[in-house]
């Protein structure tokens, strides 16, 4: 699976809204597709969550979902939708898609156009 940025913006966003639980459906390929990228924020230690199963229900359960002091600081970066799509747009100019970009660049892309809107470069 690919790796998408806007999805992951989203999820981040739906966690900011305290949702306690959230259920995927492993035989849904959209849910499939979700719980790719919740486990890749787990590993990039944006968020955090546990993990549960129901004995003979094919539902998983990211239980307790909470964003983590760097996925907090990350989020800050881009939960502005002006700064998002300013940021898309300046790695798309440079002829890159979003996805292949490494996330680190992605961060620095976003904060430097907030650096550049407070008067900080």
């Amino acid at each position: 699976m690919k790796r998408d940025m806007e999805l992951v913006r989203e999820i981040l966003l739906t966690i900011t809204e305290n949702k306690e639980t959230i259920e995927l459906d492993p035989l849904n390929p959209q849910d499939e597709l979700y719980e790719y990228h919740i486990d890749i924020l787990k590993e990039a230690n944006l968020i955090s969550y546990k993990r549960k199963f129901e004995d003979m229900v094919p539902t998983v359960y990211v239980d307790e979902p909470r964003l983590t002091w760097e996925g907090n600081n990350y989020l800050d970066n881009i939960v502005d939708t002006k700064v998002w799509k300013e940021t898309k747009r300046l790695i798309i100019s440079k002829g890159l898609e979003l996805g292949s970009v490494p996330f680190s660049i992605i961060k620095e892309v976003s904060k430097s156009y907030i650096k550049d809107k407070v008067g900080l470069n």
